[in-house]
C-alpha cells in the first residue's frame, strides 16, 4: 500500500474548526471544507455537490434546536481524515425542547 501525500495540517485544522463552529452564518464558508463535486453520504441521504450538501446543513438548522458538533478526536493519515464527534441538538416536542446526542464519525478525503 502506498500512501498519498499527507494533507497539510492547516487544511485539517480548518476543516475541524468549521465543523466545531458551524452555524447558519458559517455555513456560507462550506467551500473551504467541501470540494464543488463533494459527496455527502449518511444513513438518510446520499448527495453530491456543494448546493445539495449545504441544503442538508441548512435544513438541520431549521429543524433542530441549537445543533452543534463537538469534535473529540481527529485522526489522519495520508489523504484521509477521520473526525469522531458528538452531535448535540434539541428536538421540539410538546412545547419544550428535548436534548439529544448522537455519537458519530466523519471520513474526509483530500484531493488536490
Amino acid at each position: 500500500m502506498q500512501l498519498s501525500n499527507p494533507v497539510p495540517e492547516s487544511v485539517i485544522e480548518q476543516a475541524v474548526a468549521w465543523f466545531a463552529t458551524l452555524t447558519p452564518v458559517t455555513l456560507d464558508a462550506i467551500e473551504q471544507v467541501y470540494a464543488a463535486d463533494a459527496r455527502f453520504k449518511d444513513p438518510f441521504q446520499d448527495v453530491q455537490g456543494l448546493a445539495a450538501i449545504k441544503a442538508i446543513y441548512a435544513h438541520m438548522f431549521q429543524a433542530l434546536d441549537q445543533p452543534q458538533f463537538v469534535i473529540h478526536q481527529c485522526v489522519h493519515q495520508g489523504d484521509h481524515t477521520f473526525l469522531v464527534w458528538d452531535f448535540d441538538f434539541g428536538v421540539r416536542w410538546r412545547q419544550k425542547v428535548v436534548a439529544q446526542k448522537i455519537r458519530g464519525t466523519t471520513h474526509l478525503t483530500h484531493r488536490e
